[in-house]
């Protein structure tokens, strides 16, 4: 209890209950996404602060995998809610803009603020490494199943197991002129 109210955005967690009581009132769904919104916040921060003291316990590998996968708790309930839902678009775009904002956003972000302080920055190099090859991954792993839809639209073929050595051809040739560009 004594982590509980230590920033001021703790006071947040009111949304909660005001949350619950929206939804079983059956009040504009607008206000229910807000109301959820506004809750999750502080949530987030308890999350961090419960996995920072957890590190102190096990120890910084541990600690830093559990917060790596308790970070994106939100993401994979909402990515879980929407497939029992069979919502997949909202599948795919909660997992791009993910990607994307820790991407782009954290990044972006901790540049600015680095240069801020620094007027020189350093970076440890096989980090920096790392992070270049996890960014092609996700970009490849983002372009080439939209490339195949977009070419099975094209061809009007639907399925992989129909697909000629030809079509198979042309996704590599369409995936080389994307890569070009």
């Amino acid at each position: 209890m004594r982590y509980l109210f230590t920033a001021w955005l703790d006071f947040l967690l009111i949304f909660i209950p005001v949350t619950v009581a929206l939804e079983v009132l059956r009040a504009d769904p607008l206000l229910v996404f807000v109301s959820a919104g506004l809750a999750i916040i502080p949530l987030a921060g308890l999350l961090g602060r419960a996995t920072e003291h957890l590190t102190t316990h096990v120890g910084a590998g541990i600690g830093a995998l559990l917060n790596a996968s308790l970070g994106n708790a939100a993401e994979l309930i909402i990515a879980l809610v929407a497939l029992r839902a069979g919502v997949h678009d909202v599948v795919k775009a909660s997992l791009t803009g993910s990607i994307l904002g820790n991407i782009l956003l954290v990044l972006g972000a901790s540049m600015f603020a680095g240069g801020m302080k620094y007027e020189r920055q350093k970076f440890n190099q096989t980090a920096a490494g790392m992070g270049a090859s996890l960014l092609l991954l996700a970009a490849v792993g983002l372009i080439i199943p939209a490339l195949f839809q977009f070419h099975c639209r094209r061809s009007r073929r639907h399925d992989l197991a129909a697909a000629e050595p030809h079509n198979i051809m042309c996704i590599i040739r369409d995936l080389c002129r994307q890569l070009t560009v």
